[in-house]
Formats: C-alpha cells, sequence, structure tokens
C-alpha cells in the first residue's frame, strides 16, 4: 500500500468530516489500525479542526460593530432626497433614521457580509498558523533523527578505528575457520591477541539461518568444547563481534543451534573449524 498517496487523497479529511460511508469509515479505521503514519494524520487533521474552531470562537473586540457602521453611512453613496412627511407603506421594513430625516436601508446587511469576510480570514489564518506549527515540529522531529544518525555514524566510526588498531597489532593472531562438508561455502575467523586479552570474531562469510535457529561459537580447550556465546552473521565487513578471551585454545568452531544455544555443540550442524 502507498500510506503517502493514501493520505494526499483527502479521504481522511472526508472520515473526520465525518463524510463517509460505513463501509468507507471501517476501511479507514483498518487502516489506521495497520499504518501509525494514518493514524498520526488523522490525529493531525482532528487537531487543525479544533484549532481553527477555537480561533474562530475568539470574541470580536468591543464597539467593532459600531466601528464598521460608521464606516459604512460615511460611505454611503445615496445621494439625499426629499424629506417624506408620509408613514411608510410597510411598518415592518427596517429602517435608520439620520440626523437630516432620510429614511436609508438597513446597513446591517453589509456589515453581516463583512463579518462574514472576517470570520473566513480567521479561520484561515488559524488553519495557516496550525500548519506553521505543524510543518516546525515535522522539521524540529527530522533535525532530531538526523543528529541520531550523525551520533550513531561518529560512534561506529570510532568502534572501527578500534577494531582496525586492533587488528593491526603485531600481537594479533588471525585463526581462519573453513568450511565443513556441513556447509563448505562457510567461513569465519577469530582475531586472537595475548598481550591483550582480547578476541573478536569476523562472521561476514557465514550465511543466514533459518528462523529459530541461532551459530553458536566453541573453543576446544584440552579437548572439550567451551561455550563462547551464540551469535547471528553479520555481512557488514567493518563490524567485529568482541567474544570471550580464551588464555589456551587448540581451536575454535561454530556450530547452528537453537535459539539460545545448547549446553554442549551438536556435531551434526558444525559448519566452521579451525586449528590455532
Amino acid at each position: 500500500m502507498e500510506i503517502k498517496k493514501y493520505i494526499s487523497s483527502g479521504i481522511l479529511e472526508q472520515y473526520v468530516l465525518g463524510d463517509l460511508d460505513s463501509q468507507q469509515r471501517q476501511e479507514v479505521e483498518s487502516y489506521a489500525n495497520q499504518y501509525p503514519e494514518i493514524q498520526s494524520e488523522i490525529e493531525a487533521i482532528e487537531d487543525a479542526l479544533e484549532y481553527v474552531a477555537q480561533a474562530a470562537a475568539v470574541t470580536p473586540p468591543p464597539g467593532l460593530g459600531l466601528r464598521i457602521l460608521d464606516s459604512i453611512e460615511d460611505k454611503d453613496p445615496t445621494p439625499p432626497s426629499a424629506p417624506q412627511e408620509s408613514t411608510p407603506s410597510n411598518p415592518a421594513r427596517s429602517t435608520v433614521q439620520v440626523p437630516d430625516g432620510e429614511p436609508r436601508s438597513n446597513p446591517f446587511r453589509g456589515l453581516s457580509l463583512l463579518a462574514g469576510i472576517l470570520l473566513l480570514g480567521s479561520l484561515i489564518w488559524g488553519y495557516m498558523q496550525y500548519k506553521k506549527g505543524t510543518q516546525h515540529k515535522k522539521a524540529l522531529i527530522e533535525m532530531t533523527q538526523n543528529y541520531n544518525l550523525l551520533e550513531n555514524d561518529c560512534a561506529r566510526l570510532k568502534t572501527n578505528a578500534t577494531h582496525i588498531a586492533f587488528l593491526k597489532d603485531a600481537n594479533t593472531t588471525p585463526i581462519l575457520m573453513a568450511g565443513t562438508d556441513r556447509s563448505p561455502e562457510s567461513s569465519a575467523t577469530v582475531f586472537w591477541n595475548k598481550e591483550k586479552k582480547k578476541a573478536y570474531l569476523d562472521t561476514e562469510r557465514m550465511p543466514s539461518v533459518p528462523s529459530g535457529k541461532q551459530y553458536q561459537l566453541w573453543a576446544i580447550v584440552e579437548g572439550k568444547p567451551v561455550d563462547m556465546g551464540v551469535f547471528d552473521p553479520i555481512t557488514d565487513n567493518t563490524i567485529l563481534i568482541e567474544i570471550p578471551f580464551i588464555e589456551t585454545p587448540q581451536a575454535f568452531a561454530v556450530t547452528l543451534e537453537k535459539e539460545g544455544g545448547n549446553p554442549t555443540p551438536t556435531m551434526e550442524e558444525m559448519h566452521v573449524l579451525g586449528e590455532v
């Protein structure tokens, strides 16, 4: 589903305004439950309408009506006519008597029109202010995300520098584990440094594992396997996995075990093996 296209279609605005039939409403609600982006957009539209409603509810300043009326009176282009002594034939018709006694049509029709224009302008201004605030909020979120990415990149570069220094150390010994008959295409490398008492594992050439399975690393010490922990293969060749340091390993091996590992290796599932 193209979420952005769906959001821009206008159906969410119709949903919030109650212009959809029951089937369409169920469809929107189903998508909102599946996709957080759609739910967030619905909430944003609801907030916008609430914001605009609040903006429209602002009480006009005292005397605004009288000032508008005075403005209309001052600009009335109707030429003065002779005073009429007779009573208007339709007493129900609203008139306004100005000082010279001339009758004029009700100017509040113009006031209503102007008030409508002012209300519409208030609604538009309120909506624009809300959208502006929403855009600033989105920009802030985007900046935060970019900052986090940069921070992660810096941490990654620092880690890579540590790994490179370790690999270049003259006391670091690479121990290659070649693929067995069970998995001839596999290979992995343990980088072992007796002076620093540190060791890292490179799993770049280990294939992915099925669901519910994990690789388990073993060190062979005095002929017995020692559990070195489980891991998932990492295809990024800039990342090494730090593993426990063993003083006198004879060999290293990797088996495929159930998720979480086993207390003893499954020999028929040995994928790589390498002697020190």
